[in-house]
């Protein structure tokens, strides 16, 4: 009887056996973007520059060419805005604080490259009226669309 109780007290172990569990994940090239408006002012016949920003987020490695439309009054390389009685305040956008480079499409060579760090990237906006335009007094603007690709 005590051999019986002995017996109940020290269970025989069990065996252990070990197993792998995979995990994976498949990281997809992500991006998103958005504008801030490039507001002129007043004109009053003088040039006027003004700057704006386009944000850019990327994740980490990801290449993309970012670029902006003509607009819906862009008219021999100068975009134009809309005013009263289909008036038109032609302007131009710039990569540049110098205002040498314009801001376009892949198609045109006016587009930018670049690199996604996981991070906000802003990327400036010039814009100039130039001077010695005749157009009626009003309210002038226009919507530019931004194409990320990636």
């Amino acid at each position: 009887m005590i051999v019986g109780f002995l017996a109940i007290l020290n269970p025989a172990l069990a065996e252990t056996r070990t197993a792998s569990l995979a995990v994976s994940a498949v990281v997809v090239p992500t991006c998103t973007v958005n504008g801030s408006a490039v507001s002129f002012g007043n004109y009053e016949i003088a040039a006027v520059e003004q700057a704006g920003n386009i944000g850019v987020n990327c994740s980490q490695g990801t290449t993309y060419v970012l670029s902006l439309g003509g607009g819906s009054g862009a008219n021999a390389g100068m975009r134009q805005m809309s005013g009263p009685a289909n008036a038109a305040l032609s302007y131009a956008l710039y990569q540049d604080q110098s205002r040498s480079k314009l801001w376009g499409s892949a198609s045109d060579n006016h587009a930018i490259t670049g690199t996604g760090n996981g991070n906000m990237q802003n990327l400036p906006v010039y814009g100039r009226i130039p001077a010695g335009q005749v157009v009626a007094p009003g309210n002038y603007n226009e919507v530019v669309s931004i194409t990320l690709t990636y």
